[in-house]
């Protein structure tokens, strides 16, 4: 609970501290991470090139955190995790994509997901807080970005943002 507590003060009282940020660079040194935990549940992780994009280093690196920390997480017990990260350019912003093939949620609770303690499983199911998300929305936000998720039960989610493009 003082880990969750500090990682909302951490959105709250942080002022972005926008730069190029190599997001190829920042997925690999969050896979680094989760190294154990990815070969312990067999997890694949797929992605290309991904774009330089302006935003927080230190926010966008606990986003990348949360949301691949929940993919490994909300995993079905019959498969292994499978994780595909991509970016595409819509306009002024760089679509970063993030899907999994885990438990996935109902749309009614597409909301929830993104408030700060509402969990939608059981502790006894999936430790965590329900913090991660929200985290998530914070951050993205803050950066001039917005977030949101598609999902279907036992299909898997998929996490959409959008970063600003502009590198100056």
């Amino acid at each position: 609970m003082v880990a969750d507590l500090l990682e909302i003060s951490l959105v709250e009282n942080h002022i972005p501290s926008l730069r190029a940020v190599d997001l190829t660079n920042l997925v690999q040194d969050t896979l680094k991470i989760y190294e154990q935990t990815i070969a312990e549940k067999n997890t694949k992780v797929y992605y290309d090139q991904l774009p330089t994009v302006w935003s927080d280093p230190v926010l966008l690196y606990r986003v990348f955190q949360n949301i691949i920390s929940n993919a490994i997480k909300f995993h079905k017990d019959d498969s292994n995790p499978r994780i595909e990260i991509k970016a595409s350019l819509e306009g002024a912003f760089w679509q970063i994509t993030i899907c999994d093939n885990g438990i996935g949620i109902d749309s009614q609770h597409y909301n929830k997901v993104f408030e700060f303690f509402n969990k939608l499983n059981t502790r006894a199911d999936y430790v965590g807080s329900g913090v991660g998300l929200a985290f998530c929305k914070k951050s993205i936000e803050s950066i001039g970005g917005s977030i949101w998720i598609k999902s279907q039960p036992d299909k898997g989610s998929c996490i959409y943002f959008t970063l600003p493009r502009n590198v100056t």
